[in-house]
């Protein structure tokens, strides 16, 4: 079905028949449009100057969109929305845009999430016709953090606002941890991050390990259970509350217990706030992890299970 609607959106170009409601036959101008995209780095939006062809509102939408998710020719510039998440509805009604978007779109990290956003929105506002966009996924409207819906967003939401909405950030690095091929030891591997204040570094390095390793990485593993969520974290005299789903005592069946619990507690001791941390389940610090370690006291860093080659570049460092 989801190849099907792509294809779909390519003959619609021709054919203007990717609409769901209220459409409109307005002739615009089809001149002075920009495209948005992200530069490589992805911390800000950057704009390229576009002719489009296509007349209508309907079309128009249709023409941006596919610029939108078309590589720029500029080389210091991306498209700002990750490939592996689609567009599956487009829906005009009234004078505001509704996208539908795959369920990928809840994977993206909040930095590429808010730039995708501002990309979009500073494109497709253009349009005379279209005053505003909202943003959906699957069915239900996009929320933020809080679980607060979005909304429809304008021009403005964007314009100097997206550093405001992103809070000061900086590119850096973090120390995680994954499993080695054995799954009984932990390597640590350097990865960049977009680092500021909306988003905790804490989060950031949790939410890392949720994704696991890059896939150009080799010899290094995820370590935290499918469907795991992070329900809160947060940090006070140098210890780290991390409050995860049930569905972290699940065992993986490639990688010791003790490896998935210590990927997360090294990761985050590496951070200069971080010296100790404190696990919840659903709220519960009681809860028995495995055998008799319960989570009732807060974990320290462990470097007993740091395979060789892994304390080979601690020792570097």
């Amino acid at each position: 079905m989801k190849r099907k609607m792509i294809c779909l959106c390519g003959m619609l170009l021709l054919c203007g028949m990717f609409w769901g409601c209220n459409n409109h036959e307005k002739e615009e101008s089809g001149s002075g449009y920009q495209i948005y995209y992200t530069n490589i780095e992805a911390t800000k939006v950057t704009a390229t100057a576009y002719d489009p062809k296509a007349k209508t509102a309907e079309d128009l939408v249709n023409e941006l969109l596919m610029q939108l998710a078309t590589p720029p020719t500029a080389t210091d510039q991306k498209v700002a929305k990750p490939e592996n998440v689609s567009i599956e509805r487009a829906e005009l009604d009234e004078h505001r845009l509704n996208l539908q978007f795959s369920e990928k779109y809840l994977d993206m990290d909040r930095i590429t999430e808010v730039l995708c956003r501002a990309a979009y929105v500073r494109t497709l506002t253009q349009i005379p016709d279209v005053d505003e966009v909202e943003f959906f996924v699957g069915e239900e409207p996009l929320t933020d953090a809080k679980g607060s819906r979005v909304g429809a967003m304008t021009a403005d939401s964007f314009i100097d606002n997206v550093d405001k909405e992103l809070g000061a950030y900086e590119v850096g690095s973090v120390t995680l941890y994954f499993a080695d091929k054995s799954g009984s030891r932990l390597v640590p591997v350097e990865e960049e991050a977009v680092l500021g204040t909306s988003v905790s570094t804490e989060r950031i390095v949790v939410e890392k390990l949720f994704k696991g390793p890059d896939s150009t990485r080799r010899g290094v593993y995820a370590t935290i259970p499918d469907g795991t969520q992070l329900l809160s974290i947060s940090t006070d005299n140098g210890v780290c509350y991390v409050n995860l789903s049930a569905d972290f005592l699940k065992p993986l069946p490639d990688v010791t217990e003790m490896v998935s619990l210590y990927s997360i507690v090294n990761s985050l001791c590496q951070l200069p706030n971080v010296d100790k941390v404190q696990f919840a389940i659903d709220g519960d610090t009681e809860k028995t992890f495995i055998e008799d370690i319960t989570f009732s006291l807060p974990f320290e860093y462990n470097g007993e299970l740091i395979g060789a080659d892994g304390a080979r570049q601690e020792k570097a460092k």
